[in-house]
């Protein structure tokens, strides 16, 4: 089995000589044979032939490129390298530098470790990022090295996804694409994981020559056919609602999600125990019945429908928007599909057939017949909701599920270039970290705005219905809230949250909820529902959730005045006393907050899955997340200098902060710097921890912020950018080195200085070189970034490659051409007939198209 691992480490000197100089001073040999009187006969003597062996009929010349050429070390007939057992000592002087020394021992050290150990995953990236670090040889033989270590990798390892992808990427670099096709099909078989898909389905959507919509629609469907586990499923069934939405078919993503959901759901109950084909065809009668479906006005659920039977399908009103008329221009055209594509997302269930711009509105069963699969409700409540909330444009950030690595093409053009504004504040507890607008996409038309907070908001209250778990259903309601205060106003939120709390006493997240919503619009409003909650709690056993309570009491107090003694008011002796008669801390207060401290952080051991609840909440804070936070500001008070504090923080709390990967994490981080920031402490003391922040959260935004207020020079700045870009970019991770490159991009924007132009150019290229070519939102930057400078001709170049790249990009074909038409001199760059091909190339991939196009 070792024999299967064996990776050259050049150990020889010679090798790592020859190795230094890339075979360059090799000379290179080829053979001829002697000719005379046309046959071949020998001239010259016999080369290492016997006595009786027949003559050699050939001889040895080098090639014309090797002629003149020698190697570096010529061979001395003199020298003898030979070194006894016992005898001379060793020659140092073998040609090999102290640095190369150094990696072929490190590469020594990670064969022997991969021969005992062929599983260790950590030690193949090792030896993987480790042939970066080789000097002498061109960047085509560190790539093929790097492929033959990841092949041996992945046979060693075949269900690691991450090797799988690594060894795509890198035989991308130098294979031919049917040989990368090959691989790829290799790895789908060995490892069918979701990372894989995903990025399978990317590398599909980014072949401008092969790529069209009913190709990628039917290798969807077969693959939703082929997979038997319902977690792959859901994110499959994100990923196409997702290409879906990018592609301009907005109201067959929201059908995907409605359909999702009503199957899921709200099954009757005779068809639960039923087989999947039976419930798939009592479902096609459902949704040929054109009766409202989740989220719709009346919508009466596919389970009601079912015991009722009755027909109450109501007609969707029109969206009132404009066709272009025959007569318009393709300018106009453009327009008016651009207004199109935000007016129409919600699909009709009839419409008069003479109507032909209804028509493609309709999506019929047989469109989504692939999207319905098994799936237990408790599972999947939040994701298909999340689901159904993207499709019609609610803002991601005010969802229930977190993603681990959101996706980069969903952010907005507008949060980018307000990210680093000096003139807002780093932290504002009064919409998060990222101050959310509510809607997802770029600012949507008034008139459809309220219609899509209105279906978001019957169709969590649909869902609510189903009785989910008590922790699932808080959360909902909680998303809720978050909508509602987002597109409605902080008052509506806290009239709703109300009327929950009234069926929902103790909800803990609810209670918080709305004592937040209080605090947007009177602070002392909130004050009075943190003590009428914690006063009634006052007799019940002291747990995580009645802490929860208490520290989000303490923080919000702690925003109001600065002062975190109001922690100590609330635990100190158990109960709840009002923070304006707190007074001083007294000793026995102290003594008795530490010993309730230590015994609550002693039971987070027996709590394992405390930091994997559904965080959805404008006041997002887990009962243990609370508990070590709560900590952390009592030492706060107990410490003698603010030094003192940070290395508590660094030695104590760091090690108990929830596992990276999660929201979490990047939220403890973000509390922590928040207290350092409120006690106003001097950048030299908060950069080291927002550097170890960044390191455990590198794609935290609110991080990112902090640290531009705390570090007023740009050049140390882009230093911190570029540190973090190259540390991620061989993490494995899709977007992650692109969301960094994004916020540094974002921070030459908003703060402009010498140099600033040239620097984005080289970012936006970075970015565009690798996995980030298939973000829409990095060509979008690029296109406008030139406008603004006035470039026309170069914002051109940039579309048509944007085109090449993101074929399947509704927004990439239509958006970005009227900034452009609008641009001075634009008519000699794009004429009609230019246009005129980019609108026959869309219908050929796909994307969709309200109207006709005028043809002139």
């Amino acid at each position: 089995m070792a024999d299967a691992f064996i990776v050259d480490v050049r150990g020889d000197p010679e090798n790592a000589e020859l190795q230094q100089s890339d075979r360059a001073s090799t000379p290179a040999y080829t053979v001829h044979a002697r000719y005379r009187g046309g046959a071949r006969a020998d001239r010259g003597g016999r080369v290492g032939a016997r006595d009786d062996a027949a003559p050699l009929r050939r001889y040895f010349t080098a090639l014309p490129k090797s002629v003149g050429k020698r190697r570096r070390r010529p061979v001395d007939a003199d020298r003898d390298d030979f070194i006894p057992v016992a005898g001379a000592d060793h020659d140092d002087d073998d040609g090999v530098d102290d640095e190369e020394r150094d990696w072929m021992e490190k590469s020594r050290e990670l064969n022997a470790t991969l021969r005992r150990e062929p599983d260790n995953i950590g030690a193949w990236w090792e030896l993987v990022k480790l042939q970066d670090a080789v000097t002498g040889c061109t960047r085509a033989a560190r790539v093929e090295k790097k492929t033959s270590i990841l092949t041996e990798a992945v046979r060693a390892n075949p269900a690691s996804d991450v090797l799988w992808l690594a060894l795509i990427r890198s035989s991308a670099q130098h294979l031919p694409g049917s040989d990368v096709d090959r691989v790829w099909q290799e790895a789908l078989q060995a490892a069918p994981s979701a990372l894989l898909q995903e990025q399978h389905v990317r590398s599909m959507i980014g072949s401008f020559s092969t790529f069209t919509m009913n190709g990628l629609r039917e290798y969807l469907a077969g693959l939703l056919e082929r997979l038997a586990d319902h977690a792959p499923m859901l994110h499959l069934l994100s990923l196409w609602t997702w290409v879906e939405r990018g592609a301009g078919y907005t109201e067959r993503s929201t059908a995907f999600c409605q359909a999702a959901v009503e199957f899921s759901l709200f099954c009757p109950a005779p068809l639960r125990s039923a087989p999947l084909r039976d419930r798939t065809d009592a479902f096609e009668r459902f949704w040929e019945s054109e009766v409202p479906r989740v989220g719709e006005p009346n919508a009466p659920t596919w389970s009601r429908w079912f015991e009722s039977q009755a027909d109450n399908a109501d007609s969707v009103a029109d969206d009132g928007a404009r066709l272009p008329s025959a007569s318009s221009t393709l300018a106009e055209w453009f327009e008016v599909e651009s207004r199109l594509g935000t007016e129409r997302w919600l699909p009709v269930r009839h419409a008069d057939t003479d109507d032909e711009s209804m028509l493609d509105r309709i999506v019929v069963f047989d469109d989504l017949r692939s999207v319905l699969f098994d799936c237990p409700p408790v599972e999947c409540a939040v994701h298909l909701v999340d689901e159904l909330l993207l499709a019609v444009g609610i803002d991601e950030r005010l969802l229930t599920r977190s993603r681990i690595v959101p996706r980069s093409d969903d952010f907005r053009l507008c949060d980018f270039r307000q990210l680093f504004d000096t003139e807002r504040p780093v932290f504002d507890r009064s919409t998060g970290s990222t101050a959310p607008e509510g809607f997802r996409n770029d600012p949507v038309p008034s008139s459809s705005r309220s219609a899509r907070c209105t279906f978001a908001l019957s169709a969590i209250d649909a869902v609510l219905s189903v009785g989910l778990p008590g922790d699932i259903s808080d959360a909902l309601r909680v998303t809720r809230l978050a909508i509602e205060c987002a597109e409605r106003g902080v008052k509506a939120a806290a009239r709703s949250a109300k009327q929950l709390l009234k069926a929902n006493r103790d909800s803990v997240e609810l209670c918080k909820a709305l004592a937040d919503l209080q605090g947007l619009a009177n602070p002392s409003g909130a004050d009075a529902v943190y003590s009428a909650v914690l006063l009634q709690m006052s007799n019940s056993p002291w747990t995580f959730s009645t802490y929860s309570l208490a520290w989000a009491a303490a923080e919000h107090q702690i925003a109001r005045s600065g002062d975190p003694r109001h922690l100590l008011c609330c635990i100190a002796d158990g109960r709840y006393v009002s923070p304006s008669s707190s007074g001083d801390v007294t000793s026995v207060q102290l003594a008795r907050a530490r010993k309730e401290f230590t015994k609550l952080m002693g039971r987070l051991g027996d709590d394992s899955g405390w930091w994997h609840r559904p965080v959805a909440s404008i006041y997002p804070c887990s009962p243990g997340l609370s508990v070590s936070l709560g900590a952390m500001h009592l030492e706060a008070i107990c410490a003698n200098s603010v030094d003192d504090m940070v290395a508590w923080i660094t030695g104590v709390l760091e090690p108990i902060l929830p596992p990276p990967g999660g929201p979490q994490r990047e939220y403890a981080w973000a509390c922590i710097v928040r207290l350092l920031t409120s006690i106003k402490a001097p950048p030299r003391t908060l950069r080291p921890v927002l550097d170890r922040a960044l390191a455990a959260c590198p794609l935290s935004q609110t991080l990112w912020q902090a640290l531009a207020s705390c570090v007023p020079q740009t050049n140390v700045m882009r230093g911190v950018f570029d540190t973090h870009i190259a540390r991620m970019a061989g993490d494995g991770l899709y977007d992650g080195p692109v969301r960094v490159l994004l916020y540094a991009i974002a921070f030459e924007i908003a703060r402009p200085s010498a140099g600033a132009a040239a620097r984005v150019h080289r970012l936006l290229e970075q970015g565009l070189s690798g996995p980030g070519r298939g973000i829409v939102l990095l060509w979008r930057i690029y296109i406008a970034f030139e406008l603004m400078r006035g470039d026309v001709l170069s914002a051109k170049k940039v579309l048509y490659r944007a085109f090449a790249h993101c074929p399947w990009s509704r927004t990439i074909w239509i958006d970005t051409v009227p900034p452009m038409l609008a641009a001075p001199g634009s008519s000699q760059h794009l004429s009609s007939i230019a246009l005129l091909e980019l609108v026959t190339l869309m219908g050929e991939k796909g994307v969709r198209l309200h109207s006709a196009p005028p043809i002139s």
